[in-house]
Formats: structure tokens, sequence, C-alpha cells
């Protein structure tokens, strides 16, 4: 479901994209745009390096994946999140 673009043609690499996604955030890892736009493009390399050719794998193109095959919505990191002291479990204690 959703649109996949260039790749709807390839439900294979599709499902192998939205599994390596859905397992990441399963264990626990934040899966944002970038991180998501390397696992893309090994994914897609692994199967056919060829799709590169005429398709460029933007981070556009990922955040627009994510909502509309993933129903994720992406969100930019905040630097306050970066910062987080590392005593801040005493500080919110």
């Amino acid at each position: 479901t959703g649109r996949t673009g260039v790749l709807a043609k390839h439900p294979d690499i599709v499902d192998e994209i939205k599994k390596t996604l859905k397992d990441l955030r399963t264990s626990g890892f934040i899966v944002n745009v970038p991180l998501g736009h390397s696992i893309m493009l090994g994914v897609i390399r692994k199967h056919d390096a060829s799709l590169l050719t005429n398709f460029k794998c933007s981070e556009r193109y990922v955040h627009s994946f994510f909502e509309s095959s993933m129903k994720w919505s992406p969100r930019t990191a905040t630097r306050a999140a970066a910062h987080i002291p590392p005593n801040a479990t005493e500080v919110c204690t």
C-alpha cells in the first residue's frame, strides 16, 4: 500500500525495505529519514543496482515513502534532544 513510485514494479524490494525499517524500529532504533535513505539505497543496490541509473532515491522520496507506505510521520530532531545531560535521570526524578 502507499505510493512507492519507481519501486512499484519491484514489490520484493519494497517488502524488504519495509521489513528492515519495521525491525529496526521494533528493536528500539530511531528510524529517521537519513537512516531510511541509507537502508533503501542498500536494499535497492542489493536487488537491482540498475534501478538507481534513472531513479534518484532522494531524502524527499524517503520522507514520502515513510508517510505513504509506512504510515509514519518523520520529524526533525531537536537540538534540545541532542544535548541531554549525563545526569538527566537524577534531574528528572
